[in-house]
């Protein structure tokens, strides 16, 4: 953890590959040259990591280790992202979906396992609701979307069935806080929310244009939904539960408007900072 002004040391994110076999390379997907890192044995079942808007495959070069043993494991640059190519046209979601199955084709998956995170959770369940037949099992971490459609909810419902923890998982569909019961109370609460601001939507480049506003859009100041959930998490944190919350560029918007709140901000191994946590007393 950190306070401001203080810098995390440089590490390389490819000393998380020490060690592991893997290549990196670029394949067809239905026309667009799209770079991969791999690791696994192509007889294992097939795995697919999905990452975030304006990030790259190499946000999981800490997963490739663990998962080749058990499967033919690939982390893709998306659509426009990282050394994939970037068509000039709106990047929608059936844009990402055609794309994603142009990929698992190309390198010859049939049935595939799909781990995704931010956008890339996003993918993911809508991939598995166009294509059922295609996907085995989901990993949705932080996925955004303007609505959870009920078709994904059922797939990871069948996901948490199938690994044993579905008495452990709720499924609540609805906006932010609002649709948790009154008196249910949680030990976290974590949320990576639209957060950008006017002036930074204004001026954003020109890739992630092709994204759905909703999705990055926080405000003038970028506060507009991490305000709402500083307002209404206390509601729903157990005595001594903690609230985590990405803000990115507009952590110091943040400081300014809630000087009263002693916000931690927490460090990362790779780098990287905007992510604060409060405690349930400090709300």
């Amino acid at each position: 953890m950190t306070g401001d002004g203080d810098e995390a040391p440089f590490a390389s994110v490819w000393s998380d590959l020490q060690g592991v076999a893997f290549d990196q390379g670029y394949a067809d997907a239905a026309g667009i040259r799209t770079r991969y890192l791999h690791a696994g044995a192509a007889d294992k079942p097939g795995l697919v990591f999905l990452h975030g808007t304006g990030g790259h495959a190499e946000a999981y070069t800490r997963n490739l280790g663990a998962h080749a043993p058990h499967f033919n494991t690939y982390a893709i640059d998306l659509l426009g992202h990282g050394f994939t190519e970037k068509p000039d046209y709106d990047y929608e979601i059936s844009r990402y979906i055609a794309h994603l199955l142009g990929f698992i084709d190309a390198v010859g998956i049939g049935r595939v396992s799909l781990s995704g995170e931010s956008l890339g959770g996003w993918i993911a369940g809508a991939f598995a609701v166009a294509h059922p037949d295609r996907v085995d099992r989901l990993v949705l971490n932080t996925a955004g979307a303007e609505k959870v459609s009920p078709k994904a909810l059922e797939v990871a419902r069948a996901n948490a069935e199938d690994h044993g923890v579905a008495d452990r998982v709720g499924w609540v569909q609805g906006d932010l806080l609002e649709a948790v019961p009154r008196g249910q109370c949680f030990d976290f609460i974590v949320s990576n929310p639209p957060y950008v601001d006017a002036h930074d939507m204004d001026s954003l480049p020109q890739e992630f244009r092709h994204e759905p506003s909703l999705g990055l859009a926080g405000g003038a100041d970028g506060l507009d939904v991490v305000s709402s959930l500083l307002e209404h998490a206390a509601e729903h944190l157990n005595a001594d539960g903690v609230l985590i919350v990405e803000v990115g560029a507009s952590r110091a918007a943040l400081v300014a408007r809630y000087p009263h709140l002693p916000f931690v901000w927490l460090e990362f191994a790779r780098g990287g900072d905007g992510v604060f946590l409060l405690r349930a007393g400090d709300l």
